[in-house]
């Protein structure tokens, strides 16, 4: 009896220390209650542990589409995760399009807006940032345009691209589609820049439903966004196309906005080309004595807009502001009609209250071009190009009055590079607002520009995720709760940085095979977990 007892002893103690020494959970599922604002609130928490070299994340969308939605229980069963979260915003009750931007797989597949940000590198290398993203395009591997001595005028090889895959509806807008979009895209108006195997192959006019070439993609030019010299001057069949991202964080305090996620207004001034005169001359001349050529006359594209294409010319009058932060470029100011002041470098325009400011992108003209034309004394005028006559202030008025919209959009220096490198990163998801920043909340829905009622103000169905000091993915879904309450919770949470993510019926949440808050409706854009050990 007494060795029946001693075998039976061994067996317990050699149990419990196996047991206390098993291997921790890579993801872990609870239910916390916390007391918020005196109100008790409950939410389902998912943590994964990003330190282990077992968890792996990715972004999915409906059927590996871009527009589209998908039972939330049909894509875990294709992918099978250990834990999944819905994410993208996007038109749930009509086209299914996204909002924000989308990565997978190293590629962008869609591209909108300034929003908050989830990002992944690598396996599970995670970061959080609001920012804004464009496609910077260049032609023949050139990455700036350069003078060309023999014409006397640029040759251009910069481009940029503002949306990736999203149906055309900006007329300003410059687009491209990849064969994630589909097989095809219709484009009534505008050109179409066909590119396979990253070369130019053909330009289209008004291209109607146009077929996006399997090993490559359509650049679109809608039909206010350039002109056919802007087209021809760039795109030349053979040319070789390649893009890189380019990343730039909004400065909500000085006032900038980000686009509405639920109401969409596109809100951006039209191109207007002015022609410019430098002393009241209408053409330039050959100068015998230097035996070269006096220039003395320039081109404006765009009115009191904020400076998104680096190759642009830009007036700025007084209607636009006193001051703002600008891209590095060249800026003339004009008194008067008189040249006051040449920079050949700046990062700040200052617009006169008796003037305004020429302001050239860093790839829209030389060093010699500024200097050959724009001298401090000269005068400054405007004509109009088929009578030649000289009319500088209604010219700018009506220039300014025809592009007011552009005074509604926040200058503010929200184009300068960021830390986000979306060139090295493999998966993002976007949405907002902004929870949580070093631990403290930030939340402003309004702010951040969240104005509809049910994101800014309204108790609803929430799901969110966060990152904590000690690398854990915090996942969470909860009922009856506003923004604030969201993003307190997530500090009880521990999280260093949170975002909120589609809510309502979009909020869906599983782990570890529970199906712990059911889609109310099909979704378009899911973050999902893999242990790859289990």
């Amino acid at each position: 009896m007494r060795k029946r007892s001693f075998i039976l002893a061994i067996i317990i103690v050699l149990t419990t220390f196996s047991t206390s020494f098993a291997a921790p959970e890579n993801v872990g599922v609870s239910t916390k209650t916390f007391t918020i604002n005196g109100l008790k609130k409950t939410v389902n928490v998912v943590t994964v542990d990003l330190n282990s070299p077992d968890i792996e994340l990715e972004v999915v969308t409906a059927y590996d589409g871009v527009g589209g939605a998908e039972n939330f229980q049909s894509m875990i069963n294709r992918k099978k995760p250990i834990a999944a979260i819905n994410a993208n915003y996007f038109a749930s009750y009509d086209t299914l399009e996204p909002y924000g931007s989308i990565m997978k797989n190293k590629k962008l597949t869609y591209l909108e807006g300034t929003n908050t940000s989830f990002l992944i590198k690598d396996k599970n290398e995670v970061n959080m940032e609001v920012f804004s993203t464009r496609i910077k395009g260049y032609l023949d591997g050139n990455k700036e345009n350069k003078w060309n001595n023999k014409t006397q005028s640029m040759d251009f090889y910069v481009f940029d691209v503002w949306y990736l895959n999203n149906k055309p509806v900006d007329t300003t807008g410059v687009y491209l589609y990849t064969p994630d979009r589909g097989e095809s895209i219709e484009l009534k108006d505008g050109t179409a820049i066909v590119v396979k195997e990253d070369k130019i192959t053909k330009l289209v006019k008004n291209p109607g439903t146009i077929n996006i070439p399997k090993d490559g993609y359509i650049i679109y030019y809608a039909k206010d966004a350039a002109n056919d010299n802007y087209i021809n001057n760039r795109f030349k069949i053979g040319r070789t196309v390649e893009f890189e991202y380019v990343t730039s964080i909004p400065d909500y305090e000085n006032g900038d906005k980000k686009e509405e996620v639920v109401e969409k207004e596109v809100k951006t001034s039209q191109k207007t080309k002015l022609f410019g005169s430098i002393n009241k001359k209408t053409k330039n001349e050959w100068n015998n004595d230097k035996n070269a050529m006096d220039f003395y006359l320039f081109t404006i594209w765009y009115i009191n807009t904020k400076p998104i294409d680096s190759s642009g010319a830009y007036l700025y009058t007084p209607e636009r502001g006193e001051s703002f932060e600008v891209p590095e470029g060249k800026a003339i100011t004009v008194k008067n009609g008189k040249i006051t002041k040449v920079e050949l470098k700046t990062e700040k325009v200052t617009i006169p209250k008796d003037g305004y400011v020429l302001y050239f992108g860093k790839d829209a003209v030389t060093n010699d071009y500024i200097k050959n034309r724009f001298v401090v004394g000269k005068t400054v005028d405007f004509y109009h190009e088929k009578t030649l006559k000289f009319d500088t202030t209604n010219i700018i008025k009506e220039a300014v009055k025809n592009n007011e919209a552009a005074l509604e959009e926040p200058m503010g220096p929200d184009l300068s590079t960021t830390e986000i490198d979306l060139n090295k990163a493999n998966h993002m998801i976007s949405a907002g607002p902004y929870l949580v920043k070093d631990g403290k909340v930030i939340v402003d829905a309004v702010k951040q520009g969240f104005r509809d009622p049910k994101i800014s103000v309204y108790r609803l169905q929430r799901s969110a995720l966060g990152i904590t000091a000690d690398n854990k993915l915090i996942l969470v879904t909860g009922g009856n709760l506003n923004m604030d309450e969201l993003a307190k919770i997530m500090v009880e949470l521990k999280c260093d940085r949170a975002m909120n993510l589609d809510g309502g019926a979009s909020s869906a949440l599983y782990a570890k095979g529970k199906m712990i808050t059911p889609a109310g409706r099909n979704l378009n854009t899911v973050l999902m977990i893999h242990d790859i050990k289990k």
